[in-house]
């Protein structure tokens, strides 16, 4: 394995992986799509409860099958949740989005960081774990702040463009992890 290869990989990942036009105006979007406050309310709870019960199996998912396939199912799991989220018409339809959302969130969470740690040991670097990760959440950070930041642009442009535009970063992201 390349480690600086693997890093900078590890590094695109964090930013494509992260990036989303959605987040700060998901919402707004749902509303705007007829769906009530109490809709929205149950779908958060949805996603909550989810995310509670698919974390510590994700975990084990990323042992048992490894982290690379873990990281591409994660992204392939946001595409899908973006899918769905786009084609939701009734809240059953929009809580099966939110379950498949968090899904692709636990997947991804602490399994970028195993494949990092695990990355680094296999080239006997793990000393530079801190360092890597460090990086690895300040782009993170970066691409959060971008994300709230193209808020407006993302109100104009529509949900429908916006989600697309998720799925293209997810579908990027899980091409880089690919190549992992």
């Amino acid at each position: 394995m390349k480690l600086k290869k693997q890093i900078r990989l590890l590094y695109l990942l964090e930013i494509f992986g992260t990036f989303s036009l959605t987040d700060g105006v998901w919402i707004i979007f749902l509303l705007q799509r007829g769906f009530s406050l109490m809709d929205v309310g149950i779908a958060e709870t949805v996603f909550h409860i989810a995310s509670f019960l698919f974390e510590i199996p994700s975990g084990a998912i990323a042992d048992l099958f490894g982290r690379k396939k873990t990281m591409i199912a994660s992204y392939l799991c946001t595409i899908l949740a973006a899918f769905l989220t786009l084609t939701a018409w009734n809240l059953p339809s929009l809580c099966l989005a939110m379950v498949f959302t968090t899904l692709g969130y636990n997947l991804d969470s602490g399994t970028r960081d195993a494949l990092t740690y695990d990355s680094l040991k296999a080239c006997g670097e793990e000393s530079q774990y801190l360092s890597v990760n460090s990086n690895q959440r300040f782009l993170c950070s970066v691409a959060v702040s971008l994300s709230k930041l193209t808020t407006g642009i993302a109100g104009r442009t529509g949900y429908v463009l916006s989600y697309c535009c998720n799925m293209v970063f997810s579908g990027i992201s899980a091409l880089i992890a690919g190549k992992m």
